[in-house]
């Protein structure tokens, strides 16, 4: 398996996609935490 770099990337865009749809749900759900 080479080219970990190019994964990482990938992983890190995964992680914010995630993390942007954690924030609509938690805003959907039951509005200001933060």
């Amino acid at each position: 398996m080479t080219g970990q770099r190019n994964n990482q990337k990938e992983v890190d865009l995964a992680i914010e996609k995630l993390r942007i749809i954690m924030q609509k749900i938690m805003n959907e759900r039951g509005g200001q935490k933060c």
